[in-house]
């Protein structure tokens, strides 16, 4: 039996995401170590630029307690992005507040990361 090629689907991805998405970043906090316990533990925020897309939760898919209205699915490539996101970080679009991170999910066929869809809330 021949093992499928996950780097086409990653490929079409990465080009519709190029074609349709919009440019964003994945901002993290940053974090220093605080060398007395009452210094500040948070630095300068490191930066990530993503190709994204926007996404609609359906009305099926909102249960106001995980998915609430005004939620929004975020899908970016995950092909060379340096960091992988986490429920700490934000998507920044432009000049708006920035949307956090509530949960986010690697599409990763045969354990190679192709996108990521994140559930985002302001």
């Amino acid at each position: 039996m021949s093992k499928f090629d996950y780097r086409r689907p990653q490929k079409t991805a990465d080009r519709l995401l190029d074609r349709f998405g919009f440019a964003a970043i994945l901002r993290r906090a940053g974090t220093v170590a605080p060398s007395t316990p009452w210094e500040a533990t948070s630095g300068s925020p490191t930066d990530y630029p993503i190709k994204a897309l926007f996404s609609e939760y359906t009305d099926g898919e909102r249960d106001g307690t995980l998915i609430q209205q005004g939620d929004r699915r975020i899908v970016f490539s995950a092909k060379g992005l340096a960091a992988i996101p986490k429920t700490a970080d934000m998507i920044v679009i432009g000049d708006t507040d920035p949307w956090n991170i509530v949960n986010v999910a690697t599409v990763a066929p045969g354990n190679i990361p192709i996108i990521y869809a994140a559930q985002v809330r302001r």
